[in-house]
């Protein structure tokens, strides 16, 4: 009796074992890799024609210097980035947002002019006061609700090492507004890359608030712009929705 009890057990035992792994196994979903950068060729016309165009942004990140990061989704963080942000917690620190850009060149196809727009918020954003020990950092950030940022125009000489705006010809500076103020930021530093999903990357060092703060977006592009949103920088987008958007922006203070 003792014995047939034993292998009973046993043999129970050995199921769930084996349940235990086969449930391991679905969660054990093997890691993606991120896209790769294509190389542009600054000599092809038709290689600069084709990133022409709007673009959707389909992901944002900022470190926020150390002290508040912000991203549309904090779980791609690590992916698009290739460094992990543990301050970044998705349920607290990501954001509802909608982002256009648009990629132009002059006739002469020898500069590149980028312009996107943001609109982003969350509970924090709106009503810093619910984010308890941080609630300074969420006051401090309420005005990046918005975003219009017009890059200045990149010279074609500076597309180096499959990256336009790299290189000694790399250009810096942005100008543009968020939620109250117009902003320039002479100092801001940036790169875009094309990536082998279509998609352009562009990485950023924004120094706005006097300490750099790593940017990362990502923009994939569209034929046209959806219905009711447009790159005005004077004009909000209809979601998500924000307060506090003035129409008649003053230099940032």
């Amino acid at each position: 009796m003792k014995k047939s009890l034993l292998l009973i057990l046993a043999s129970l035992f050995a199921i769930f074992a084996l349940a235990g792994c086969a449930e391991d196994s679905k969660n054990d979903t093997p890691a993606v890799t991120p896209p790769t950068v294509v190389t542009i060729d600054p000599t092809n016309p038709e290689a600069l024609s084709s990133l022409l165009g709007y673009y959707e942004i389909t992901f944002f990140y900022t470190s926020g210097a150390g002290l508040l990061p912000l991203s549309s989704d904090c779980t791609l963080v690590s992916y698009y980035t290739g460094t992990a942000d543990e301050k970044c917690v998705q349920g607290t620190n990501n954001v509802e947002m909608k982002g256009y850009g648009v990629v132009t060149v002059d006739q002469t196809m020898s500069n590149i002019q980028v312009a996107t727009k943001m609109q982003m918020t969350n509970q924090y954003l709106q009503d810093p006061s619910k984010a308890g020990a941080t609630s300074l950092y969420w006051s401090m950030a309420q005005n990046n609700q918005y975003n219009y940022t017009v890059f200045n125009s990149i010279p074609v000489t500076a597309i180096e090492d499959n990256a336009i705006n790299n290189g000694v010809y790399a250009v810096k500076g942005v100008t543009g507004r968020n939620l109250k103020y117009n902003t320039t930021d002479s100092e801001a530093t940036y790169k875009f890359e094309l990536l082998s999903d279509g998609s352009i990357r562009n990485t950023m060092v924004d120094y706005s608030s006097g300490i750099g703060a790593a940017v990362t977006v990502i923009m994939k592009k569209i034929d046209t712009l959806p219905e009711g949103y447009n790159l005005d920088g004077s004009i909000q987008f209809p979601l998500p929705e924000i307060t506090g958007f003035s129409t008649n922006p003053t230099p940032a203070q």
